[in-house]
């Protein structure tokens, strides 16, 4: 752990807290989807999810 810079635990830890939330809000607009028929809410909050997971991983790479 000594070898990994501090500043990238602090972004992985925001970005833990984000998708949590990023899910929470995709779990909440997937029921009211449901519930009201509007079921392209769940879509973009996926499509939202797998883009910001990308972006993640492409910082994490590109170091």
């Amino acid at each position: 752990m000594s070898s990994v810079p501090c500043g990238y635990v602090l972004l992985g830890l925001l970005f833990g807290v984000f998708v949590v939330g990023i899910i929470l809000a995709i779990g909440a607009l997937g029921l009211a989807g449901i519930n009201s028929g509007f079921l392209p809410f769940m879509v973009i909050g996926s499509i939202l999810l797998i883009i910001a997971c990308g972006l993640f991983l492409k910082i994490l790479t590109d170091r």
